[in-house]
């Protein structure tokens, strides 16, 4: 999707967290992000409402490595 925020926290509203806008193909890439455990959530204000975003989706940061997650979101 699009053009929505998609937020990388410790946990779902974390005061502090990574934020990016996806692209048009809907990627967001995160770099130089400090190694730990994250979730991947979505920014309520400006995400379609016909989607679910309310599951946060856990991902390891591992130093020198690059980590893919792919979200599929459900109607």
């Amino acid at each position: 999707m699009a053009k929505v925020e998609v937020d990388l926290g410790t946990v779902p509203g974390a005061n502090k967290y990574y934020m990016m806008e996806t692209d048009d193909a809907g990627a967001a890439l995160f770099e130089n992000i400090p190694t730990g455990f994250y979730a991947i959530y979505f920014n309520l204000n400006n995400f379609p409402k016909e989607y679910d975003s309310s599951q946060a989706v856990s991902v390891r940061i591992v130093k020198i490595l690059t980590t893919e997650k792919r979200i599929e979101l459900q109607k």
